[in-house]
This record gives structure tokens, C-alpha cells and sequence, in this order.
């Protein structure tokens, strides 16, 4: 009777049924690099995605006051196509996947570079930006509002 309770014992999480709540699996994609900036990319990104498990991509849609989305505040990003709106599409193929795939946004909201596009905004507002007392940028690597502008 005492290895029939063991048996037992040892079998039941065999029936166990899966529980919990569903998992976030996702991916990162970075707008410096490949990855949604034609429709082929988001294609080739989506089979990926699918292929590995996963069920969410976080995409960097705005890295330094550009958008890789239609935007009227920000100019779209210089190495996209004309016309194309990469966060549209991937949005539009993500909901056809089976199941679908979930689509996080990531942004820089400080980062503003010196885009040369009229509607840049390091041109539109120059008193927001973080600068050196030389009038340069903090980390020599990218130019960035100053948060704590009341402005800003």
C-alpha cells in the first residue's frame, strides 16, 4: 500500500494541468540596426520572432527626435523610404500572425541628435538642450534636452 502512495505521489504532476499566467516573451530591436526599417526586415523579423517562441517584439521607434512613424512633431527617420511607416506595418503583419504578436514601443525622449530637418527640434527649441558651459554636449556623443527645463 506504501509504494502504491508513492506511486501515486510521484504521478501526479504528470496530470497536473498548466496553470499560470501567460509569459511575456519578447525581443528587442534597436532602430540603429536592421530590423524594421523595409517591409522585408519586418517580415524576416516576424518569421524570426515566430520561429524562436516568442510572442512580443519592443521596437525603438524614436531614437534621436526621429520617427519611425508617422509623425507631425518629429521628421521620420533619414533611412527609411519615403512614405513608409514601419511602425504601421508591423503593427498590421504582428495582428495577422497566428497567434498574434504583441507590439511594444521604445523611445529615446531625451535624445534630439542634429538632425538638419527644419522640424528638428534642437532647431525649433535650442533653450532646451543640455549643453556644456562651452556650448557643447555633455557626452560628446549626443546632443539631449535638458529634462529638467521647465520647457521641456
Amino acid at each position: 500500500m506504501r509504494w502504491m502512495l508513492i506511486l501515486v505521489l510521484c504521478l501526479l504532476p504528470a496530470f497536473a494541468t498548466p496553470g499560470g499566467e501567460p509569459q511575456l516573451r519578447a525581443i528587442w530591436i534597436d532602430g540603429f540596426n536592421e530590423g524594421i526599417k523595409t517591409p522585408e526586415q519586418i517580415d524576416t523579423l516576424l518569421a524570426r520572432v515566430r520561429q524562436a517562441g516568442l510572442n512580443a517584439v519592443v521596437v525603438q521607434v524614436r531614437k534621436s527626435a526621429d520617427a519611425y512613424y508617422q509623425s507631425h512633431y518629429e521628421p521620420r527617420a533619414s533611412d527609411i523610404a519615403e512614405g513608409f511607416d514601419p511602425l504601421a506595418y508591423l503593427i498590421q503583419k504582428a495582428k495577422g500572425e497566428n497567434p498574434p504578436i504583441q507590439v511594444h514601443t521604445w523611445l529615446n525622449t531625451c535624445a534630439v541628435g542634429r538632425n538638419p530637418h527644419p522640424r528638428a527640434m534642437h532647431r525649433r527649441f535650442p533653450e532646451y538642450l543640455a549643453l556644456s558651459d562651452m556650448g557643447e554636449d555633455f557626452d560628446g556623443e549626443a546632443t539631449k534636452i535638458d529634462p529638467g527645463h521647465p520647457g521641456a
